[in-house]
């Protein structure tokens, strides 16, 4: 693997983004995988090491890739080292001056781990890609292998099998059946097999029973107690049919069983089966790790979030609560500036709170609270808004308003303030949005008089749907759903000609 031992930089004023393609080449072998924010943090560490390859972001401050590049073919002692441009933008003028300053190659987001780690495969072997690949991006769409929609196909032809059989008219027939169809490597016993596995990992092992030193059954437990080989299939390769024989290769670990005297046709079928398998195999195996790593840089992103986006809207509100009122225009752009913040403040919480509930991850801060308690933390808001509307909000509580529910009180005072809001929203001027709790069935009910249309309602709780909202993103009754299902509550809706009722058990011990 050209990645093992190798020093790599990557260039990237998103940390995130480093830090996920810098583990994934820990795990391949890297000796090393440096780090810079920027270009001239880039070239001062490509001055105080040396480094087989740069992976350089486009669009970064203080030095972008491009002004790096220039710099690093300018260069003496630089100007040989291996550059790949990443970028989300493919303008003319950029690429082209790209190519003019000799990138080696230059690679479009958005892509994937497994893209981007066979990439720089290529480019830590020399095998840069030509100008004229560069410059037809400009005309190319999204690859399907970057959107996972890629048609699978089997690729036995450049399938490695390795053949194992101490007869060498055996391996003169096997070699001259499967020589037109995948790379046949042959061995005449098990430690030229060893060394074989270590040159050209095989996709596959025809293995014999009867050899000499070491028969077939002990060299198949050898490789499945080997974690680099445990994962190859095995077609143990015999005269020997009995049940007993074929029994004891499939419990070593064999996937199948080929009798001699082989036939070209049955061999060739049974290879061409099982390095599909294995292909197929090896596919699920890369997706879950790109799935994982994927998950990993969802978690990192979220971190920025808290951290990076929190603070500055932070300091932004404690600065304009002390600034002086000067009773003018500038107490209302400073107002403006607070409200601002505020509510970009408020869409990071909850675009954190709604990530973490998708997997499970919210922790809830669970308490008790008689309803009445809970309500005077959202009736004001919510009374306030239906005025706005003209829309009549009543609350039919008062035989409940010192029952106590135990809830997280933050989340579940979000999940009512989007149902109430969304009904109110849904509502018209003089209508009656009622707000009641059935003590019996112990449900929360939010009505409104307007009927979801037909088409709308299997759908009404999923991610991004709204509808007759100008502003609505389609959030509010799908984070809805997600907080009554972390309390293991329930959420319905009925819809029909006296209008929308949704009903909701949360807190109820």
């Amino acid at each position: 693997m050209q990645i093992t031992g190798k020093r790599i930089l990557l260039v990237d004023d998103f940390e995130a983004i480093r830090k996920t393609i810098r583990k994934e080449l820990i795990l391949m072998g890297a000796a090393l995988v440096g780090e810079a924010n920027n270009g001239e943090e880039a070239l001062k560490l490509l001055r105080e090491s040396q480094f087989d390859a740069v992976l350089s972001d486009l669009n970064m401050p203080k030095m972008n890739g491009l002004e790096l590049l220039q710099t690093i073919r300018a260069d003496k002692q630089l100007h040989n080292t291996p550059v790949m441009l990443v970028t989300a933008e493919t303008s003319r003028s950029m690429v082209e001056e790209a190519v003019k300053h000799k990138v080696n190659d230059f690679l479009v987001k958005p892509f994937t781990l497994q893209l981007i780690m066979e990439r720089i495969q290529k480019l830590l072997s020399g095998q840069f890609v030509s100008e004229q690949e560069i410059l037809a991006i400009l005309d190319s769409p999204i690859s399907p292998e970057v959107l996972g929609l890629a048609e699978e196909q089997i690729q036995i032809e450049k399938a490695t099998v390795l053949v194992v059989d101490d007869n060498a008219d055996n391996l003169d027939v096997i070699v001259g059946s499967l020589k037109d169809v995948c790379q046949v490597k042959p061995a005449n016993n098990t430690q030229v097999a060893r060394k074989l596995l270590e040159k050209f990992p095989p996709s596959l092992i025809l293995l014999d029973i009867m050899m000499p030193d070491e028969d077939g059954y002990e060299f198949c437990q050898w490789l499945k107690e080997h974690s680099d080989y445990q994962s190859i299939p095995i077609l143990f390769l015999t005269a020997k049919d009995r049940p007993d024989d074929v029994a004891k290769g499939l419990i070593l670990g064999a996937v199948d069983y080929v009798t001699k005297p082989v036939h070209p046709v049955v061999l060739k079928a049974r290879v061409n089966i099982h390095i599909g398998l294995k292909q197929r195999e090896d596919k699920l195996r890369n997706q879950n790790r790109m799935l994982r790593r994927t998950v990993q840089q969802k978690e990192d992103s979220e971190r920025i979030m808290q951290h990076d986006l929190r603070s500055p809207l932070q300091a932004i509100m404690l600065a304009t609560e002390r600034m002086p009122e000067s009773g003018g225009e500038l107490d209302e752009t400073i107002s403006l500036v607070r409200e601002s913040a505020q509510q970009a403040l408020d869409q990071v919480d909850q675009t954190l709170t709604l990530a973490r509930l998708e997997r499970g991850k919210q922790a809830l801060n669970r308490k008790d609270i008689s309803i009445m308690n809970f309500l005077s933390g959202l009736r004001p808001a919510m009374n306030l808004l239906a005025d706005d509307a003209g829309v009549d909000l009543h609350w039919d509580l008062d035989h409940v308003a010192r029952e106590n529910i135990n809830v997280d009180i933050t989340l579940a005072r979000n999940l009512f303030s989007n149902l109430i809001r969304n009904a109110i929203e849904a509502s018209t001027k003089g209508q009656t949005v009622l707000v009641s709790f059935n003590q019996d069935e112990e449900l929360w009910s939010v009505s409104n008089p307007t009927p979801i249309p037909v088409e709308i309602r299997k759908h009404f709780f999923d991610k991004y749907i709204s509808h007759g909202k100008s502003k609505g993103n389609g959030l509010g009754t799908y984070m809805a759903k997600l907080v009554a299902h972390a309390h293991n509550g329930r959420i319905l809706l009925k819809s029909d000609g006296s209008g929308t009722h949704i009903h909701v058990k949360i807190g109820m011990n």
